[in-house]
């Protein structure tokens, strides 16, 4: 079939149009989804939460994976996840890993084509709607050996022993962790406040 946009785009934020609205978009004409995501806050999932919901109630399917590395996911972002039965979604073990993880992947089956999206976004309010941040969009036949790759990569990590399913005790711990980190950052800032 013929595939009547571009091969490859630039998607920034600008006054005209942001990440998150291509990512709306691309929710609503999805078949499926696979997204590979180093940090997501709350209030960036919030942005886009109604719009899996409605893909999820079409029967589309997705994946998704995370990760720990930086504690740059919140434990909120993780219990929405977690709410969604139409949503595959693991959280890569970045702590006990000498690889890291900070990838940014958004993967769509559209059917007839692909459209993946690789850049610098993770999914917060702000690098969905406001920061710099360069995007590049694939648009790939079904065949495209390019788009095998990137799919055989997402799958590899995927499928990797590190990545854990999101499970509420997963989250539990996770949660537990992020909150001892804030809280010795929040003393370490107070010591510096206090002595400078």
């Amino acid at each position: 079939m013929k595939i009547n946009q571009q091969p490859v785009e630039l998607l920034t934020n600008n006054l005209k149009s942001s990440f998150y609205h291509y990512l709306k978009d691309a929710l609503k004409r999805c078949q499926s989804f696979s997204f590979s995501v180093a940090f997501i806050s709350d209030s960036g999932l919030q942005l886009i939460i109604d719009d899996l919901i409605d893909a999820g109630k079409r029967g589309v399917k997705g994946k998704l994976i995370t990760t720990n590395y930086e504690f740059g996911t919140t434990p909120r972002a993780l219990e929405m996840i977690g709410d969604q039965n139409y949503i595959e979604a693991k959280l890569y073990d970045a702590l006990t890993s000498i690889r890291k993880f900070h990838t940014k992947a958004y993967i769509f089956d559209m059917g007839n084509h692909f459209e993946i999206v690789v850049g610098s976004s993770n999914m917060t309010q702000y690098a969905l709607k406001n920061n710099h941040e360069w995007n590049l969009k694939y648009v790939a036949k079904n065949d495209d050996k390019t788009k095998e790759n990137i799919i055989d990569n997402f799958d590899e990590l995927f499928n990797d022993p590190k990545s854990l399913q999101l499970t509420p005790k997963v989250i539990k711990e996770y949660k537990t962790l992020y909150e001892s980190k804030r809280m010795v950052d929040e003393g370490k800032k107070a010591m510096l406040d206090f002595f400078f």
